[in-house]
């Protein structure tokens, strides 16, 4: 004890103190010579003893193995810079190994350990002391009743008493000596005289403790210890005389007594061996078989073989032979003692014997055959449970790998190691997790036969932090993760990604790191969810933050900001199920937070993509003040739109969406006390429905170009800003719209947006838009390239104008064809500023569908150049003023209705006068109804050389309707008018109307200029259903009927204007002058009940009646009718049948003669409809045919105006049938054309029946 205390007070025991010197003796490079059994002189490079306690030699408990291996992972808690390898691609790999050459300093603690934890076993003798040194104080009172205390068998470790281990070995008796003790010196001599007379030579008197003025010396002890607790200044009394003097005293013992000691006991063990061994009965045991009797062999799971058995000779022969170097000795014992176990199925020997015979063949650089002898050891200690044994075989093997150069096998040997140890609980697992992260490092370097595998050190890495999980050691899975995390990272393996961030989510829970765990969390709902249908973009993401460090000391690495990827597909979607299940922990986690509820800055839930935000800042009806030029001026300066649809002829004129691109962000602002509208998209990437509130917009303002902030100087807001909340459901998106109102003069920024999710989350986004690029030309005319800040999001705001808001009561969304309504027009003064008198223009994108009025039905006309409608009045401030709307559904269709207004304010910062456009849409769907067609109805009964009858024939195709009236809108004919039942249409039907037509007497000379309906000026000439009544319509609906023809002499001018030779002496508006107007109404259901509804069909293109007017050159002056019976009977039997005809012509001109020549055609000729004339017959049969006879031909010299002549013929037939007598034509003398021939392939038919007398 006293001894030990003079050791203590270096802060060491005494076998502490020693252990550094077991490494320092030798002659030269540290060679110590030894001479085998066989009289060979052997060298050893390296030679060392190690030093221990007799406590340390006690065997250490599976428990205890634990314990330790538990200790050695608290003392190595990973580095901020080695929480993850930050290896990316292959070409990280070799700066990581020249950063890190030791990249588990854990693992090299606990494989010594291990090495500990596995030694003092019966059979094995690699840890069989060779000497003892027994050490004694000064001062001890009885010095030889404590030797033999000491060295008494009772006293001795465990493993000597239960016969594990040789207790003949030599020991060296020592007596320790304080240096400042110097009455104790005579007193320590006679102590050492007495040993020397009991033990010669094995003597020695040593002084310590020296140091006496603590000189700072090295402390060479630190690396042999396991250092624990408070550091402290070991060896700070030894001087540098005492540490000598140790030093050659330790080299004296192991070169002078532990040394020759061996070599004696190895010859003995030889002659020993050889001499049992060639003994004849022996010989015959070893062939025939036969166990060993009495004590030596117990059961196979039983200790083995005694200590002075020939096979524990031939074991401790092996294992010393081994730790001398002499690997084929030792080899050939392990090869014979191997056989005796197998025989005796002692297997956990037998194990021990493979891994060291292994051990051996691979030293000899034999490495195939060591392989497979640690192979047989591994096996037989699994089979045994040994597995901790097993695993200390399998690192004999991978240093081997590595040596020759192939990391890949020793990855494998890891491998198959690890699934050995994962079987089992406890600290298994943690050995587990070690030695997959040992083979994830192992794919990292590289090999003879494959490359560097960084996809299997990433698969390992998961792994291994899997098993540091489930050991609890959370520090150490979140490095593997991390680790793991960035080869994964870009390269599209989104599954692997999710259990990576939801995992590392998880564990940083479980280290308290609630922050982070909600950042990996929302990583793993972010850029990682299922995107169908949608393709996330997301740019500008940066992971983990670093953060302070916890108990552990762990610290978080920063990682790269470039992740932009794409997840389509349904190989790459996330089940439903795992999404709930992150968003389960997800809010569980936030609500952990001490702040409610819990910012979480890089959640992209729902997903906004920056450059989809738009800013509007246009209020209500009124555009934006960067779009009212590039929007009015072209239409101000447009002539009237000249198609009937509008919408789809002019909708780069109506629609400022078309026009964006031209408007220039300087321009833009906004006005004080004016919403400016920010526009945004808010997609749902998951199967889960998504529950968001207070959703706002994160702005500053800039007052006179100081730094942007919230507050004025007084501390009060300088905007408001609107919230929102919504539900997104799953896979689909919203429309948002939010609003801020500035409440001052200056530059307004929108920086982001903020929400929260499930009412636990806020989240922020930042908005980060790239530069815009402008080009400009320099002063060579070269042009270049210049990048600024982007300004889509920042607004300028300027002192309060006008605002005027359009509204239209009682407009219907669908409507039929030539549909009747009127609706109102509604424009009210929102703003602080008074609209000027005579300062509002109106333009409309449909003419032909609308009216303007005044409430009193005043009509509102447009200007015919612009197409413009100008109001007087002007709006003050809250004012408003109400048009009335005449509207007809003119085309069927989709169509938008699009109002342009634009009205003048006085702008009191510049005295001058500004203007605003307000943009009014509304779409309107026109549904087909009807349609009328008219045809020339000439026949015998009603035929008359003054007048005409057509038919108008009105298709109904889709509602029931009621026919009122049809009315004839001419100056030039009228309609005689007539009365007919009333007439109720169903869908899918037909009416024809058969009607008079007559010539105006006065020829059409005085055409009225006026161009639209007027009861004043127009002749009108109505057919009336169901009563006779006058149609009273108001002035505007007349106007709004003639709106068609106004557009079509405008359309007609421009075409004059464009190709004024192609409408050279042609009268294009004369033939549309023929208006025919057809009233329907019908009842229609709406959920207020039924009511009906009523329009006017316009039908305007009859080319059937160009030829009744007079002075239409191109046409057939001449009015023919053919008079003749509509049936005859006559008996063939008899002979032919001879039919008087009469054709009676009238010349139409009133102002000019019409020579003629009359013709009639053979019967072998026949009508082609194509060509609408005559052609000779292909068929020469006379079937069906019949003759003229009579005058066939005649000339007419000159058929004054309006005169008639009656032409006299006989058709001739031959068989009964029905005949069309049209077989005749007329040749015209044209004026400026000439000869000209005209054909009437009008019916004139005629029935003959056959009827016998």
């Amino acid at each position: 004890p006293k001894a030990q205390q003079l050791c203590k007070k270096n802060g060491l025991n005494f076998a502490e103190l020693l252990k550094p010197y077991g490494a320092r003796f030798g002659v030269g490079d540290g060679v110590v010579k030894f001479r085998t059994p066989s009289q060979v002189l052997k060298a050893v490079r390296g030679y060392s003893v190690r030093v221990v306690s007799p406590e340390e030699m006690n065997r250490i408990s599976e428990g205890k193995a634990v314990q330790t291996l538990n200790k050695v992972l608290q003392q190595n808690i990973p580095s901020k810079e080695r929480m993850c390898d930050n290896i990316y691609e292959l070409r990280d790999v070799e700066r990581f190994f020249r950063r890190n050459p030791d990249p588990t300093p854990w693992f090299t603690n606990y494989r010594e350990e291990l090495q500990k934890s596995l030694g003092f076993v019966q059979n094995e003798f690699t840890e069989q002391p060779i000497g003892m040194i027994i050490a004694i104080s000064s001062e001890d009172e009885t010095p030889g009743k404590l030797l033999a205390q000491m060295t008494s068998p009772r006293n001795l470790p465990r493993l000597f008493g239960e016969g594990y281990l040789d207790s003949k070995i030599p020991c060296a008796y020592w007596v320790l000596h304080e240096a400042g003790n110097k009455q104790g010196l005579s007193k320590a001599q006679a102590t050492l005289e007495e040993l020397e007379k009991r033990f010669p030579s094995r003597c020695s008197l040593i002084t310590v403790n020296s140091n006496e003025e603590s000189k700072a010396l090295e402390d060479i002890w630190s690396q042999y210890l396991d250092i624990t607790g408070k550091p402290i200044n070991r060896g700070s009394l030894m001087s540098q005389s005492d540490r000598s003097l140790l030093a050659k005293s330790m080299n004296e013992v192991v070169l002078q007594l532990l040394n020759p000691h061996l070599e004696r006991k190895l010859i003995t063990f030889d002659a020993e061996i050889n001499e049992k061994r060639n003994r004849i009965n022996n010989t015959f045991r070893m062939i025939f078989g036969g166990r060993k009797g009495g004590k030596n062999v117990r059961t196979h799971m039983g200790k083995g073989y005694d200590l002075n058995t020939t096979e524990s000779r031939i074991r401790q022969a092996a294992d010393f032979a081994l730790l001398l170097a002499d690997y084929e000795t030792a080899g050939g014992h392990y090869r014979t003692v191997k056989s005796d176990y197998q025989h005796d199925k002692l297997y956990r020997p037998l194990a021990s014997a493979n891994e060291m015979h292994g051990l051996c063949v691979l030293l000899k650089n034999y490495g195939r055959h060591g392989h497979q002898h640690i192979d047989a050891a591994i096996q037989y200690y699994q089979n045994n449970g040994e597995i901790a044994r097993a695993t200390r075989a399998a690192l004999w093997s991978v240093d081997a790998y590595r040596t020759q150069g192939l990391s890949n096998y020793a990855a494998t040997v890891l491998k198959r190691a690890s699934e050995r140890e994962s079987h089992r609980s406890g600290g298994s697992q943690l050995r587990a997790a070690m030695l997959l992260e040992q083979a994830a490092y192992m794919y990292l370097r590289p090999s003879k036969s494959s490359s560097i595998e960084i996809r299997k050190y990433a698969f390992h890495m998961i792994m291994a932090g899997h098993m540091y999980h489930k050991s609890r050691y959370h520090s150490h899975g979140v490095r593997c993760y991390q680790s793991a995390r960035c080869v994964y990272k870009d390269k599209r393996w989104f599954h692997a990604l999710d259990h990576i961030n939801y995992t590392l989510a998880r564990n940083y829970s479980m280290l308290g790191f609630q922050q982070e765990a909600l950042l990996h969390f929302s990583a793993s709902l972010d850029f990682y969810a299922n995107l169908h249908p949608f393709i996330l973009k997301l740019e500008n993401i940066k992971d983990i933050d670093s953060h302070s460090a916890v108990d552990e000391k762990l610290h978080l690495a920063n990682m790269q900001p470039t992740i932009h990827y794409e997840r389509t597909g349904a190989h790459q979607a996330q089940p439903p199920e795992r999404q709930k299940l992150f968003l389960s922990d997800l809010k569980s986690t936030s609500k952990k937070q001490k702040e409610k509820p819990a910012k979480i800055p890089k959640l992209k839930l729902p997903l906004l993509f920056d450059d989809e935000v738009e800013i509007n800042l246009g209020v209500g009806s009124t555009l934006p003040s960067d779009m009212s030029n590039p929007v009015w001026i072209p239409v101000a300066f447009a002539p009237i739109p000249l198609t009937k649809d509008t919408a789809v002829n002019n909708k780069p004129m109506f629609d400022p969406i078309a026009l964006k691109n031209k408007v220039r962000l300087d321009d833009r602002c906004s006005y004080v006390g004016e919403p400016v509208e920010v526009k945004l998209i808010l997609r749902n990437p998951l199967q889960v429905e998504l529950q968001i509130s207070r959703i706002s917009i994160v702005a500053e303002m800039s007052i006179d170009g100081k730094k942007p902030t919230t507050t004025d100087a007084e501390g009060n807001a300088l905007f408001e800003v609107s919230e929102e909340k919504l539900e997104i459901g799953p896979q689909s998106s919203k429309n948002l719209s939010l609003t801020i109102k500035p409440k001052q003069v200056g530059m307004l920024f929108v920086t982001g947006l903020e929400w929260v999710l499930y009412d636990t989350m806020m989240v922020m986004h930042r908005f980060q838009l790239p530069q815009e690029l402008l080009v400009k030309t320099t002063s060579t005319g070269k042009k270049k390239g210049i990048r600024r800040p982007n300004q889509s999001l920042s607004v300028r705001v300027v002192p309060s104008a006008a605002l005027l808001d359009l509204e239209i009561k009682g407009l219907p969304v669908v409507m039929h064809h030539t549909q009747v309504c009127t609706c109102s027009l509604v424009m009210k003064n929102l703003g602080l500023k008074q609209i000027e008198p005579k300062g509002i223009l109106i333009k409309a994108s449909h003419p032909s569908f609308l009216v303007f009025s005044t409430q009193s039905g005043k009509v509102i006309d447009y200007d015919k150049k612009s197409g413009m409608i100008a109001l007087d009045q002007g709006v003050v401030s809250g004012d408003s003023i109400t048009l009335k709307l005449w509207l007809r559904a003119a085309t069927p269709g989709q169509h938008r209705l699009t109002w342009l207004v634009r009205y003048e304010y006085m702008n009191s910062s510049e005295s001058v006068k500004s203007f605003r456009v307000a943009h009014f849409v509304r779409p309107l769907t026109v549904l087909p109804l009807m349609y009328a067609e008219v045809t020339s109805r000439p026949s015998i009964q009603y035929s008359s050389m003054d007048s005409t009858l057509l038919m108008a024939t009105i298709h109904n195709k889709a509602m029931p309707i009621r026919l009122e009236a049809i009315t004839m809108a001419n100056n030039i004919f009228s309609m005689v008018p007539t009365h007919v039942d009333t007439v109720q249409l169903p869908p899918d039907s037909s009416y024809n109307l058969i009607f008079r037509v007559m010539v105006d007497p006065k020829g059409g000379r005085e055409l009225k200029e006026e161009k639209n309906y007027h009861p004043e000026v127009e002749r009108f000439s109505t057919t009336i259903f169901s009563e006779d009544k006058k149609q009273d319509l108001p002035a505007p609906m007349w106007k709004l009927l003639g709106m068609e023809r106004i557009l079509d002499d405008i359309d007609l001018e421009r075409k004059k204007l464009l190709n004024p030779n192609a409408y050279k002496n042609k009268e294009e508006t004369l033939k549309k002058n023929f208006d025919l107007l057809v009233s329907w109404t019908m009842e229609k259901k709406t959920p207020h009940g039924q009511h009906n509804v009523s329009g006017v069909y316009i039908l305007r293109n009859q080319s059937c009646l160009n030829s009744l007017h007079s002075k239409n050159t191109s046409a057939c002056p001449l009015k023919v009718m053919v008079q003749h019976p509509e049936e005859v009977k006559h008996d063939f039997g008899t002979g032919r049948l001879r039919v008087p005809v009469q054709i009676k012509v009238c010349n139409r001109r009133d102002d000019i003669a019409v020579p003629f020549q009359f013709e009639t055609l053979s019967p072998t000729q026949v009508f082609d409809a194509n060509s609408r004339s005559f052609r000779e017959s292909k068929n020469l049969s006379m079937a069906g045919r019949y003759f003229w006879s009579g005058m066939t031909s005649q000339h007419i010299e000159k058929l004054g105006p309006n005169e008639q002549v009656l032409l006299e013929l006989v058709a001739v037939f031959h068989q009964s049938g029905k005949y069309n007598l049209n077989r005749f034509r007329f040749s015209v003398e044209m004026p400026k054309i000439g000869l000209k021939h005209f054909f009437f392939p009008l019916q004139h038919l005629i029935s003959i029946v056959d009827a016998p007398l």
